[in-house]
């Protein structure tokens, strides 16, 4: 039986949108669900212009006169402005968060996924990990076996996180990054490209280096 095609938006036609696009197209090659429209931006100057051979049909205005059952995935990067767009759009009854998951991710069925959520190629998320909404897992990233990670989080390329992790929520995982076991990272933390996280990170901090330490510390230790 034939799976019923749906309408799907993506919101944020940037670098991460465009990507997007690709993803549902690997998608659709395996399983035709998706009927991607186009993208919706708020970014000025740009409504009308074809991007990755998809239109910008608006900005989020466009949802005001949108009646129909629709899917939207929200491909921003950065946590904050996710959270934002996310409650903003959740507004109207008309719209559901689609989950899209990379045909070559390992993922494992003794995990669980939430809603609006972004799983790129060569990723592996292992057993009894719980991931949030909104959250994206870029490229060539490997989740070990029972992390947490918080709604609205993005965990960039090439990221590994050892098992037994919690990540809080709109929290962001540099490119390359890695993290140890048994360590917990806050809620609105940012990871710095290429560090290694080896202890409890709280809420609200900036850290970078191999340990990886806050930024002003960091700072403070080279004068």
């Amino acid at each position: 039986m034939s799976m019923k095609i749906k309408n799907l938006i993506i919101f944020g036609a940037g670098n991460i949108g465009r990507e997007t696009a690709c993803l549902v197209n690997r998608i659709n090659k395996l399983n035709p669900i998706w009927n991607l429209q186009g993208f919706v931006d708020d970014t000025p100057g740009i409504i009308g212009k074809a991007i990755a051979e998809y239109t910008v049909l608006g900005s989020s205005s466009y949802f005001e006169s949108y009646n129909d059952e629709v899917y939207v995935i929200c491909a921003l990067g950065d946590p904050k402005a996710k959270e934002s767009v996310v409650r903003r759009l959740s507004r109207h009854s008309n719209i559901r968060w689609s989950t899209l998951i990379d045909p070559s991710a390992i993922f494992m069925g003794t995990s669980k996924i939430g809603e609006g959520c972004l799983v790129f190629p060569n990723t592996t998320i292992s057993t009894d990990v719980i991931i949030g909404s909104h959250v994206l897992v870029y490229y060539n990233t490997s989740v070990a076996h029972d992390v947490v990670i918080k709604d609205y989080s993005s965990i960039n390329h090439g990221v590994n996180i050892s098992g037994n992790v919690e990540i809080g929520c709109c929290s962001r995982l540099g490119v390359g990054s890695k993290t140890i076991e048994k360590v917990r990272i806050g809620d609105f933390v940012m990871v710095g490209a290429g560090a290694v996280v080896i202890k409890d990170i709280p809420d609200n901090e900036t850290v970078v280096g191999v340990p990886a330490k806050p930024i002003t510390k960091a700072a403070e230790g080279e004068k």
